[in-house]
């Protein structure tokens, strides 16, 4: 493979931002600073350049003067990135004015369908004096857009570098090969990768780039980035070295990479097999893991909703109406929080003190503790089903198992023994958004089981200091569905029975209810 001399660009802050919300601690980036300048990096893209948002976001997602100017020794290769979609063309300029003398290049990161927003986004930062860097998304779907190819030609007047951004990381080499050869009978604009590592090709992709003639690379050290994340700068580095292109001290890398893997500990990006799934089916990885991580559906199950498969074979089963002549207007439902084991004596002293309650399971994962109540109700969405085989003991499951009403966007999981158990809901009051929802699909069971009187244990919520984002998404999304369930359910008393951090649940105690 023959390689000609290559232009880099470390894009860590920016693309890793999306891991800790841009917030990196001010000796982190001091290190990273110093050793960065060590390295034949010629770019450097340390984040965004932004409106006011309305959720948090730390400061190299607004990149203000106060940051750059702790960057003044690099304004001869600072770079900031600007999101085509959410910058309007009438705001830009007072964007970036205050950046001149202080950032080398914008990048403007936009759509194939809004390439025409993206050029003329380009022109203002071109007349600003900047040099412009145009990073076209989802590569392997530009074939897919009319007319696309065309609004390039003379593009070389407005931008310094076309970016081939490979957003699914779904790409090739021989696609590679086959875009650069395209794009260079079109402009002669110098053309630029950006490569996630979805399918492992990040480096043998950048190489076939360049070999063809791409003149510029993004990497990032440890590969930090959204998703699987990108090429490491250091695996790239190591091989230009090693071909004799660039002079490396690999005791500075090694600094680095020394103190990213620590993040890494943390914040875990790198490739699985979801994003390889996406990666080679060119799909948003995030769709992916919000199902996998937010809904729990298997990733079989959710790789088949995404279309990764064209056979559609979601709904092999049907499954009986939910029958409400077992049900009582009293029901108890026990969800997956820890109070549920810290009160367990209770709540079974509650539930055999008062035998016209109908049990309902939020969730299986403390089942295996309530084996010797029979004829309970467990909610099945995504793979929960995969949770009640750890739980129980093969043959002595007599539970009901309660589904979604069809049609079901994703099957759960359902045990094969368990297949004879399934019942499905008729409605959901709940959106679209929500109604595969744990909590949904419980409360919707409630309803179609004739509930007047609910009590709660099990289902805690979080404190402040305990969120994460995936916490915070299940305490929006719950506070929510318990919100309209209250209205809408005036009839239905709901209380819990043990301390919760939802609001506008009336709370008592189960000590209470017992002798």
């Amino acid at each position: 493979m023959k390689l000609n001399n290559i232009t880099i660009l470390d894009c860590t802050l920016r693309d890793g931002g999306y891991y800790n919300n841009w917030d990196f601690e001010e000796n982190f980036v001091t290190l990273y600073r110093d050793k960065i300048n060590l390295l034949p990096i010629d770019y450097i893209e340390i984040g965004y350049r932004n409106l006011v948002h309305k959720d948090y976001r730390g400061k190299y997602f607004y990149c203000p003067l106060s940051i750059l100017n702790q960057w003044s020794e690099f304004k001869d290769k600072l770079v900031l990135m600007l999101d085509e979609i959410n910058t309007p063309i009438e705001e830009v300029e007072a964007m970036i004015q205050p950046c001149i003398g202080k950032v080398k290049m914008f990048r403007i990161a936009t759509k194939p369908n809004r390439i025409s927003q993206g050029i003329a986004l380009a022109k203002k930062i071109k007349n600003a004096g900047f040099e412009v860097g145009l990073n076209i998304m989802y590569l392997s779907e530009w074939d897919q857009y009319d007319d696309f190819f065309n609004k390039l030609k003379g593009i070389e007047k407005h931008i310094d570098y076309l970016y081939m951004a490979d957003s699914y990381g779904a790409v090739l080499p021989d696609y590679i090969v086959k875009m650069v050869k395209k794009l260079k009978s079109i402009t002669s604009v110098k053309l630029g990768y950006h490569g996630h590592n979805n399918l492992e090709m990040g480096l043998i992709n950048a190489l076939k780039a360049i070999e063809h003639g791409v003149e510029i690379i993004d990497a990032s050290i440890t590969g930090m980035g959204r998703g699987a994340g990108n090429l490491k700068t250091e695996l790239l580095l190591t091989y230009l070295a090693a071909e004799k292109l660039k002079e490396v001290n690999f005791e500075h890398i090694d600094a680095l990479v020394n103190q990213f893997e620590v993040l890494q500990a943390t914040y875990q990006w790198g490739n699985n097999l979801a994003y390889m799934v996406s990666g080679a089916n060119s799909i948003p990885q995030k769709e992916v893991m919000n199902l996998i991580t937010r809904r729990y559906y298997s990733i079989d199950n959710a790789i088949k909703y995404l279309g990764f498969k064209s056979e559609n074979d979601t709904a092999k089963n049907s499954y009986p109406k939910l029958n409400t002549k077992k049900a009582k207007a009293s029901i108890l439902i026990i969800g997956g929080g820890p109070s549920t084991l810290k009160h367990l004596d209770a709540i079974k002293s509650f539930i055999q003190q008062n035998e016209g309650i109908t049990l309902l399971f939020s969730s299986a994962r403390h089942i295996a503790s309530f084996t010797e109540f029979k004829d309970a109700f467990t909610i099945l969405v995504g793979a929960e089903g995969k949770r009640l085989e750890e739980n129980i003991i093969k043959g002595s499951f007599t539970n009901y198992c309660i589904l979604p009403p069809p049609p079901h966007k994703i099957t759960p999981y359902v045990p094969e023994e368990l297949i004879g158990n399934c019942i499905e809901l008729t409605d959901t009051i709940f959106s679209k958004e929500n109604c595969d929802a744990h909590l949904a699909v419980t409360l919707q069971a409630v309803i179609e089981l004739g509930g007047k009187e609910i009590f709660l244990i099990g289902f805690d919520g979080y404190t402040a200091n305990e969120l994460n984002e995936r916490e915070a998404f299940f305490m929006q999304e719950n506070q929510l569905i318990f919100d309209h369930f209250i209205k809408t359910q005036e009839s239905i008393e709901l209380k819990s029975l043990s301390p919760t951090t939802y609001k506008n649940i009336a709370i008592s105690s189960i000590y209470a209810l017992i002798k």
